[in-house]
């Protein structure tokens, strides 16, 4: 009976000791499935992607301010030069690989720069309205190139309203989620007008230079 005693209770140590050491063993190494994987739960989670310190551009309507210098400059030759102001409302949207697309309406009206000549009233411009199309591409996650394609009506002092066109080059730079910083060229040109002649003093055929610096609020 003693003999019997004795050999139950080492069976029992050596069992326990080694239900201890498969415990010990268990918080050391994973735990493994089917196959040898390792549990989810016993991997360490992942490590969070870099946040970007700047802004990406994204579609939807967006709203706009500029302020540019205007010069007006005939065949005859008469120019003017004026400060011109303009609201634009918009629709832009990134496609595929980078490219950027946006469609775009303006108004604008212009003042006369002081102490500008006054033969110059002939080709002075006031109001301005017209349609952009802006195809353009994404050169850093934060800063867009673009062309400006269009077409422009435009009241002339001594012609009245002119029908034109627009083709322009420009950078857009996002300043934070919602706000860009814009700067452009445009170069408009008009329709001779149905008064032209070789006659001095008459309104030609009206080019125009202009240079914009804008702000864009974008709807996101």
């Amino acid at each position: 009976m003693q003999k019997h005693l004795t050999i139950a209770t080492i069976f029992l140590m050596i069992s326990t000791s080694l239900v201890f050491a498969d415990t010990s063993y268990r918080k050391k190494q994973p735990r493994r499935m089917y196959k040898g994987e390792t549990a989810s739960y016993f991997q360490p989670p992942p490590v969070p992607a870099a946040v970007s310190t700047h802004f990406s551009f994204g579609g939807g309507p967006y709203l706009g301010l500029n302020l540019g210098l205007r010069t007006n400059y005939t065949s005859n030759p008469v120019a003017y030069k004026g400060i011109e102001g303009s609201l634009t409302a918009g629709f832009g949207i990134l496609v595929k690989n980078g490219f950027y697309i946006a469609e775009e309406v303006f108004v604008g009206d212009g003042a006369k720069l002081q102490n500008y000549p006054d033969s110059a009233e002939s080709s002075k411009s006031s109001w301005s309205i017209g349609l952009s199309i802006l195809p353009g591409y994404l050169i850093l996650d934060n800063l867009i190139g673009y062309l400006r394609l269009g077409v422009v009506k435009t009241h002339f002092s001594s012609d009245g309203s002119n029908n034109g066109g627009q083709v322009g080059l420009g950078f857009e730079s996002a300043l934070s989620e919602n706000w860009d910083l814009r700067g452009e060229y445009i170069y408009s040109f008009y329709q001779a007008s149905s008064s032209c002649s070789t006659q001095p003093g008459e309104l030609g055929s009206v080019k125009s230079d202009q240079f914009n610096l804008g702000l864009i609020y974008k709807f996101m």
